[in-house]
């Protein structure tokens, strides 16, 4: 995020004109979204009727993952997929535009609040509609590489835990796990098998799901990939029991798969690894204490107890 400019009225009017500008809409107001974590939202009101969802990247690869995702988006559109949020185009037909050094996609809004108590098997049963369609050669495919997010965690270590401050502290203390966690992912990497058969995978869907009467929407594809299904499950891999129900429910739906217990640690150490790396980043350039508990929440929360829960 741009966390340097104020959301003032200054910068609301300046979105509403580049808004009603490149997409050629009448916005009756803008308000706040309460939705999105490491983007910025916006919900635009175009009457009393409808409205849409503007979210808004800053940060360099947030910025590439919403571009990313927009091609992943309107291909599983195509393809008749109804659960997710259709994309506005531009009036020149571009997915997104340019905002204030950030990249702005709108997207139909989806009413209603994302509920993080939908059982795991409802989430996968929306997934595998996506897993049915299969995939294309444009959206962003997994290549296994770990060698440049180890990196980027060495390099934050070394510089943060010099200082004498609260970060500092704190990867200092877990400096000795975290060293045993980079060896784990890196024994994963080699066992796994890469080769095997990849869908379009959300990455997060467990905490991007909204619960509609008629039926869910999965939102914020921003790190879509064509990848390994234990991508999307290695959410639910704190009990044998559940992963010996996914693999049931996979060829209950015709979807040949089974999960396998290296590379369901491979994603989930990954995935700690990118998420320590982005908060790491964020409280560096913000100071905001919750950055920091979240921070605090990852050495010994649910992540862990995935990361704990799957010996190789």
């Amino acid at each position: 995020m741009k966390y340097n400019v104020a959301r003032n009225d200054k910068y609301i009017l300046k979105l509403k004109t580049e808004l009603e500008k490149k997409y050629g809409l009448n916005i009756q107001q803008i308000e706040a979204g309460s939705r999105g974590v490491d983007g910025e939202t916006w919900v635009i009101f175009l009457s009393r009727s409808r409205k849409v969802f503007a979210k808004i990247a800053y940060m360099q690869g947030h910025k590439e993952r919403l571009k990313n995702s927009t091609i992943a988006i309107n291909y599983m559109i195509q393809r008749g997929i109804t659960n997710i949020n259709k994309i506005l185009l531009t009036k020149d037909e571009q997915s997104y535009m340019e905002f204030n050094d950030g990249i702005l996609c709108l997207f139909d809004f989806i009413d209603g609040d994302i509920d993080f108590n939908i059982p795991y098997e409802r989430v996968l049963e929306n997934l595998i509609e996506v897993y049915k369609i299969g995939d294309n050669d444009v959206i962003l495919r997994e290549n296994f590489e770990i060698e440049s997010i180890i990196e980027k965690l060495k390099q934050l270590i070394d510089i943060e835990s010099r200082k004498n401050d609260e970060l500092g502290q704190l990867l200092k203390k877990h400096k000795e796990q975290l060293n045993v966690d980079m060896s784990i992912l890196k024994k994963a990497q080699k066992l796994i098998n890469k080769d095997g058969k990849k869908y379009i995978t959300h990455g997060d869907a467990c905490v991007n799901i909204i619960k509609g009467s008629h039926q869910d929407y999965l939102i914020d594809w921003d790190d879509a990939l064509v990848a390994p299904i234990e991508r999307d499950c290695w959410f639910f891999m704190n009990s044998r029991e559940k992963i010996i129900n996914i693999n049931k429910i996979l060829l209950k739906n015709n979807i040949d798969y089974e999960l396998s217990n290296e590379m369901l640690v491979f994603y989930a150490y990954k995935s700690y690894i990118i998420y320590l790396n982005d908060d790491i980043e964020k409280y560096i350039q913000t100071g905001n204490k919750d950055v920091l508990n979240d921070i605090e929440d990852l050495f010994d929360g649910w992540v862990r107890e995935r990361m704990e829960s799957i010996k190789i």
